[in-house]
């Protein structure tokens, strides 16, 4: 337990603001059994108020504080996946409805996952976004075609197809923003192809 004193600014302290907060340190090390955190961290440390340690040992807590990464890949996904990491429009407003329409149609692929999940048994974290996504596109054309009968027929393979394909298990795998290839060093083309004049260093290239 750590117990530690906290210390506030005069224009925020008041009369009902603790002057400790008992906390609980969790530490896991490498060498512990387990899921284990990425490569290079040699050992997490954490803090919380949660101090029954009977309830929340250790372990529990750092593999917690683990699937929180999870939100950073559903924002990865909206970003990238579906392409929001730079917005079309040119007016607030009309950003503002292109990051709604996003939101929406990431929400719509989540439930579609977890449909799927539940139907056939699978494990939603194992389900791969960029293969719903593939699997929605499939079907599309399908679905708008099909009656009604068909349409439940063909939803359920859909919803087969996006349980089948799971991700490998992959705790604590590090996934940085990088580019994985370099741009190419060609001339910017500023003027109409007819008029354009390479410059001298890349005449011979």
């Amino acid at each position: 337990m750590v117990s530690q004193k906290m210390r506030f600014p005069s224009r925020f302290a008041t009369n009902r603001s603790p002057t400790r907060i008992l906390m609980h340190k969790s530490i896991i090390n490498k060498t512990q059994p387990g899921p284990l955190p990425p490569p290079f961290f040699p050992h997490i440390r954490l803090c919380t108020t949660l101090t029954d340690e009977a309830a929340y040992c250790d372990r529990a807590i750092i593999e917690l504080y683990l699937r929180r990464w999870r939100i950073e890949l559903f924002f990865r996904d909206i970003k990238i996946s579906l392409g929001l990491d730079v917005a079309r429009c040119l007016t607030p407003g009309m950003v503002e409805k292109e990051i709604w329409m996003q939101a929406i149609a990431h929400n719509t692929v989540r439930a579609l996952m977890l449909e799927a999940a539940k139907t056939h048994g699978a494990d939603v974290e194992r389900l791969g976004f960029m293969g719903a996504v593939d699997a929605m596109r499939a079907w599309a054309e399908w679905l708008n075609r099909a009656d009604v009968r068909q349409n439940k027929r063909l939803l359920l393979e859909m919803l087969l197809a996006i349980a089948s394909d799971q991700v490998p298990f992959r705790l604590g795998r590090s996934e940085p923003c990088a580019k994985k290839r370099r741009p190419k060093s060609h001339q910017l083309l500023t003027n109409p192809r007819h008029e354009m004049v390479l410059s001298k260093s890349r005449r011979n290239k």
